[in-house]
């Protein structure tokens, strides 16, 4: 949480929304609903308040950005990526220390039944890539897949290592235990 507390960092992240959403249209709504949402989050995460839900929020309006083609989806997935590593630090940060090892086991924390297929898949082979589980998610967009392991990072029951397209997950070491 060290990181995300700096204010600085917060400050450039909020700079970066507000660089990728210069180039909507003039007076596009989303543009300003984007940078309202990112300036709350600046905020609340200053104020440690609870702020998951804002991040849902912009993650989806990122997506319905993204489908308008005014910027290159590559920004998007940065900035949802940035959002959701300080989601996940908050509720790392805010679980009781006892509940932090989690299992495959456990009730799988309400997945979705792609999810836990994912987990198996991940647990079969290790590592894999998102574009790797659309050959077995065929009717799947890469999209959901992504949010489908977002929300499986926020559980703390994956790992993403790397970066740009060299991007893959595995499962926590602690969640096959």
């Amino acid at each position: 949480m060290e990181e995300h507390k700096n204010r600085e960092y917060l400050i450039k992240l909020t700079g970066a929304v507000y660089k990728v959403t210069a180039v909507f249209p003039e007076n596009e709504p989303l543009k300003f609903k984007i940078r309202e949402i990112a300036d709350e989050i600046l905020a609340d995460l200053i104020l440690e308040s609870e702020i998951s839900n804002k991040i849902e929020v912009l993650t989806a309006f990122f997506d319905l950005a993204e489908s308008q083609n005014w910027v290159d989806s590559k920004n998007f997935l940065i900035l949802q990526q940035k959002y959701n590593e300080i989601k996940k630090e908050l509720l790392e940060f805010s679980e009781p220390k006892q509940q932090k090892s989690v299992s495959l086991s456990s009730e799988n924390q309400n997945l979705s039944e792609r999810q836990k297929k994912i987990l198996q898949i991940l647990k079969n082979r290790e590592k894999t890539q998102v574009g790797e589980l659309q050959k077995t998610f065929s009717d799947v967009s890469k999209r959901t897949l992504r949010r489908d392991i977002d929300d499986l990072l926020g559980q703390g029951l994956v790992d993403r290592v790397g970066q740009w397209n060299e991007i893959y997950y595995k499962v926590r070491t602690e969640a096959m235990s």
